[in-house]
């Protein structure tokens, strides 16, 4: 227990020193320290979970240090690869635990969705993998966030890569295996603004 809680309070520690980052080689670092404490460490439920979600997404602009998130597209392709490995590890313990995927993914879909259309294509598979791995994985708790996944797999599908537009084909086939050909299509309609 005492492992656990020292580990919660480093995890603290580490998300309030995220305001101490200028430049994106400071969040390269501070991703690193994330990730290996995140690998390394018990912790089931994560301490100030929507903080860290804030952090590793894109983040409104009432937050004064939205020019340093993680997953803003004017950052280098080292941090986003760094980000999107912290969703892994994040989404892997959530996985582990048990734990209600949709309550705990409402956290971190927002960022990741918002940063998909603007990724570049050395980190699109990583993005395209996280989809496939975790969300098309969920069961019925994806219906949940249908319309986000929908839409983040069609800005997919404009993409100049052959390779990844036939990735996001293949995630939307497995969507659609999911939940159904009618609630994808309603989705599609949805946020296509067809209906």
């Amino acid at each position: 227990m005492v492992v656990r809680a020292h580990s919660v309070e480093k995890l603290k520690r580490l998300l309030k020193d995220f305001e101490k980052n200028k430049e994106w080689a400071d969040l390269v670092n501070w991703l690193t320290g994330l990730n290996q404490l995140l690998r390394h460490t018990k912790i089931k439920t994560l301490p100030n979970e929507c903080i860290l979600a804030k952090r590793l997404g894109k983040c409104d602009v009432s937050n004064r240090t939205s020019i340093a998130q993680c997953l803003n597209q004017s950052l280098p392709t080292s941090v986003h690869a760094l980000a999107l490995e912290t969703y892994s590890i994040i989404f892997d313990t959530i996985r582990s635990t048990g734990q209600c995927w949709g309550k705990r993914l409402a956290y971190y879909s927002p960022g990741f969705f918002a940063f998909y259309q603007f990724a570049r294509l050395e980190v699109k598979q990583r993005c395209n993998e996280i989809l496939r791995r975790y969300y098309l994985q969920m069961g019925t708790e994806i219906v949940a966030c249908i319309n986000g996944l929908v839409t983040v797999m069609l800005t997919g599908l404009d993409d100049q890569s052959e390779e990844a537009v036939r990735s996001v084909e293949e995630l939307l086939e497995e969507l659609e295996r999911r939940v159904g050909t009618r609630p994808l299509f309603c989705s599609v309609w949805l946020v296509t603004g067809l209906t």
